[in-house]
Parts: structure tokens; sequence; C-alpha cells
């Protein structure tokens, strides 16, 4: 796995099956994953801020992406463009900026968790993907998120 000097930015992780990303890193560089058709399951840190280009784009086995924070501000291009076996992801309202086809070419039934209103409802809507409101808390002492799905209707 390779990070800039301060580990703040993951920049390229080949062959990775399961992953833990460091609690230092704000930034997943573009094409960290990129076609880690191994990759099954990644847990993002609380720190974690941005996810740039095809970061794990052609990620066709990954089936889990845990996201732990509310500091994810953006979304870059194709971010997950192709992980066929993504059945599902919660984002934080924390989420403003997505980029073109960040969900592009996923399982016809990709549900996307949120809030009821904001960025990624708004995205959602735009790009036909199924989207579902949560009610997500973050305790304040651990700064690790948790859902709970809300009795309202998906859109699609």
């Amino acid at each position: 796995v390779m990070y800039n000097a301060d580990r703040t930015a993951l920049l390229y992780a080949p062959g990775a099956v399961s992953m833990t990303v460091p609690s230092t890193v704000t930034r997943i560089g573009n094409h960290a994953f990129y076609y880690g058709e191994q990759l099954q399951s990644v847990t993002l840190p609380v720190g974690l801020q941005s996810i740039g280009k095809d970061a794990f784009a052609g990620c066709t086995d990954l089936q889990t992406v845990k996201v732990q924070g509310t500091a994810l501000t953006e979304i870059q291009r194709e971010a997950f463009a192709g992980c066929r076996k993504l059945k599902s992801l919660t984002l934080p309202a924390s989420v403003q900026t997505l980029g073109e086809r960040v969900f592009a070419y996923m399982a016809t039934d990709f549900v996307l968790y949120g809030p009821a209103t904001g960025a990624l409802a708004d995205y959602a809507a735009a790009n036909n993907i199924l989207y579902k409101e949560m009610i997500i808390f973050c305790s304040p002492s651990s700064r690790i998120l948790s859902t709970m799905p809300s009795n309202t209707p998906a859109s699609r």
C-alpha cells in the first residue's frame, strides 16, 4: 500500500482483499483501488474528507463499504463505477459534492442511503438511483456513524 509522506492520502492499494484504511487518511487518491477485482470490503476512517476519481472503479467483487464518520464532503467522478456486487452504501449528510457517474454500472438493485434532503437525495433523483432515507446518528464521543431506516418509502 502506498501513502503520501504524512500518510494523509492513500495513493495505491494493489491486491487488497479487505482493508481498514488508517485513521490518518483524509483522502483516497485517484485510482487508489482501481480495478482491484479481488477487493471485497473496505472500512473508511472517521476523518476521511474525499474520495478521488475512479478510486474504487472496476472493483467488481466489492461488497461492503463502511463509512465511519461525517467528515466526507466529496466523491469524485466514477469513484464506485462498476462495483456490481455493492448492493448498498450509506453516506453522511456532509457529502455535498458528487462527480459524474459516481455510481455508474452498478447492480440494478443498488440502494444509496442518506438524509431525506440535500446533495445526496438530489444526486440520486437526477441519476435515477434508488435512494432511501436514513436517520443518521453520530456519537460525539466516538464520532462513529450509526444508521436507522426511516419509515419513508424509497424513491427512484
